[in-house]
């Protein structure tokens, strides 16, 4: 919350990956958002996805991880 809070991160999107989705105990993206205080970032756009970072080898990437780069560097266009 303290970086949250920070002149420099005003107006700044905010991404977060919450990992580990192909484990039964994955905190679910409302629950990350709840832990971090996302949703008092009053000058942030934020956005959760749901991910797994690593997959088997031979597997391809996880289409999450670039969706949400995808919608990172689009706040970015919006804004600069």
């Amino acid at each position: 919350n303290d970086a949250l809070g920070s002149a420099h991160m005003a107006d700044k999107p905010i991404l977060v990956f919450a990992n580990k989705q192909d484990l039964p105990a994955a905190a679910a993206p409302a629950t990350v958002v709840d832990a971090l205080g996302l949703a008092t970032a009053k000058h942030n756009s934020y956005n959760v996805f749901a991910c797994t970072a690593k997959v088997a080898e031979g597997k391809p990437a996880d289409a999450r991880l670039r969706e949400g780069l995808r919608w990172l560097t689009s706040s970015i266009d919006k804004v600069y």
